[in-house]
């Protein structure tokens, strides 16, 4: 598991060096605020993604991250953050009729 995490987040690390470089200047409210997000919301997020994996079936895992982007654009809709288009509208469409062919081809092999 941290062999998955080191390597999901490393990208990130390598490509904030070129931004030091470029002399990029950060305040310590940003760069505290920048923290806790690569912290909470990205590391401790997918630890415990990776973690509850292990305790739900294959299937169910597979759904649930391939719905991941589905629900993140659906709440943040409710929330107000976003606004529908039609870009968004196709795209989940597609994710949701390609989960449902991928498992529906699975449950008629059986």
């Amino acid at each position: 598991m941290t062999e998955l995490l080191f390597g999901a987040f490393v990208a990130g690390a390598v490509y904030g060096v070129p931004l030091i470089n470029r002399g990029v200047e950060m305040d310590l409210e940003t760069l505290t605020y920048m923290i806790y997000l690569a912290l909470a919301c990205s590391i401790l997020a997918t630890f415990l993604q990776v973690y509850g994996q292990r305790y739900i079936s294959e299937k169910t895992a597979a759904i649930i991250f391939l719905l991941e982007p589905v629900f993140a654009t659906i709440f943040s809709m409710t929330a107000g953050l976003e606004t529908v288009d039609l870009h968004k509208m196709v795209g989940g469409g597609l994710i949701t009729a390609s989960l449902y062919f991928s498992a529906s081809s699975e449950f008629r092999r059986r």
